[in-house]
């Protein structure tokens, strides 16, 4: 497979494979999985006092947050999560969020509401759901292209800056080489439930 320009074809069928083996986790397993990623981040020195830390309100069979958000928030981080703005553009913008319940958007998604409004530059750390991965930091997410547009600018390799953009992923959905689109914005950092995976380094 093209490392610059993946046939669509070629990606749905990725992508069908990835979710069929997401599928083939347990309740339970899942459950185990992300306890013991939150467990990897809790230990890594992202969660500071302070830091703007944007997340994702996960829903099945995602990687589960609910407890990376608690635990962000205890520890006095600012906490940011994603929220549509437009479905025809696939455009989405970071809104703080203070804890509580979240109002579910038309995929089901919980969203906070749009009273602050952060623009992704300034985030310390984003942690995005990951479909699969690949040792390169390519990363597979639901395809919709959400995240790329938002972080449409990181693919400039001489001004790459912050946030740290952190994958979160189950083990079983790591790929031996990924086929990247032009538009694909890589990962610095990949969790899963094994540990933390750079590119081009050995994990963690």
């Amino acid at each position: 497979m093209s490392a610059t320009g993946a046939p669509p074809a070629a990606r749905a069928a990725t992508r069908a494979m990835a979710r069929a083996l997401r599928r083939s986790l347990t309740s339970g397993e899942r459950a185990r999985h992300a306890a013991r990623i939150t467990t990897w981040i809790s230990t890594c020195g992202w969660l500071r006092a302070g830091r703007r830390i944007g997340l994702y309100a996960a829903i099945t069979p995602e990687v589960a947050t609910a407890a990376l958000l608690k635990l962000a928030l205890n520890r006095g981080c600012q906490v940011w999560l994603p929220r549509i703005v437009d479905y025809d553009e696939r455009r989405m913008v970071m809104c703080r969020y203070r804890g509580g319940p979240l109002r579910r958007n038309r995929y089901g998604i919980g969203e906070p509401p749009a009273r602050e409004i952060l623009d992704a530059r300034r985030l310390d750390v984003l942690l995005v759901p990951t479909l699969a991965f690949d040792d390169r930091g390519v990363r597979l997410g639901a395809g919709l292209g959400y995240y790329d547009r938002l972080l449409k600018w990181r693919l400039d390799p001489a001004t790459r800056p912050p946030p740290l953009l952190v994958g979160l992923a189950f083990a079983c959905t790591r790929h031996p080489a990924l086929a990247a689109a032009p538009h694909d914005v890589p990962l610095d950092v990949i969790v899963t439930e094994s540990g933390l995976y750079r590119p081009g380094a050995a994990s963690e």
